[in-house]
């Protein structure tokens, strides 16, 4: 839990505080836009590219080491 110091001996969490409230508030608001909603899309679409360009590029490596073994 992540605590924060007002007084000694009086600790709150962070999360209760207002400028912590306020940014997620707007966060939140923010997600909710078309453009923020096309923007998570594509990044997504552009990790799981990359992620499957990664196999495809390490698919032949593989072939030639399971071929060694035969």
């Amino acid at each position: 839990m992540l605590t924060t110091e007002n007084t000694p001996g009086n600790t709150t969490q962070m999360t209760d505080h207002p400028d912590i409230v306020a940014t997620g508030a707007r966060y939140d608001r923010m997600a909710e836009t078309p453009a923020a909603q096309l923007t998570d899309g594509l990044t997504m679409l552009a990790g799981l590219f990359v992620a499957l360009l990664g196999l495809a590029a390490m698919m032949p490596m593989y072939r030639a080491k399971r071929a060694a073994r035969s």
